[in-house]
């Protein structure tokens, strides 16, 4: 989407370019769109396109609009134990995850969309793009 973030796309297109079912990506975009990252137009005509300059998003918008609400990198409890308020393994390892998830959603955040597909820019401008491009991405 980014990489042709001036173009409006269907779901059905977006869903062939990375081989998932249309209505998974429906769903995606429906997160997308309420997180202002896409915008969508409805008909036979319509699609979606960036509503921001990738320059501007980074991967941690994208988690952060996709993701389920308070996502666990991992998960320490077991709701069968009556040690977790008495076990220091526990408390290490929660803090551990905490250190995790704020490093994770900081480098998440530190990238942004158009970085990812700089390189093929730079093909694309050498006419060197169909050559690294998946025969299911071309339109």
């Amino acid at each position: 989407m980014a990489y042709h973030s001036e173009k409006q796309h269907s779901s059905r297109t977006i869903a062939k370019w990375v081989n998932v079912n249309p209505s998974r990506v429906r769903q995606l975009i429906s997160r997308l769109v309420q997180a202002g990252l896409l915008t969508s137009t409805r008909g036979g005509k319509g699609g979606v396109t960036m509503a921001r300059a990738p320059s501007t998003v980074s991967l941690l918008d994208v988690f952060e609009a996709v993701a389920e609400p308070n996502v666990e990198l991992f998960s320490i409890d077991n709701p069968f134990s009556d040690w977790k308020d008495r076990c220091y393994v526990h408390d290490v390892l929660s803090g551990l995850r905490n250190e995790m998830d704020r490093d994770f959603r900081n480098r998440l955040a530190s990238i942004k969309v158009s970085s990812l597909y700089s390189a093929d820019r730079a093909l694309e401008k050498e006419g060197l793009a169909d050559a690294i491009t998946p025969s299911h991405m071309k339109a």
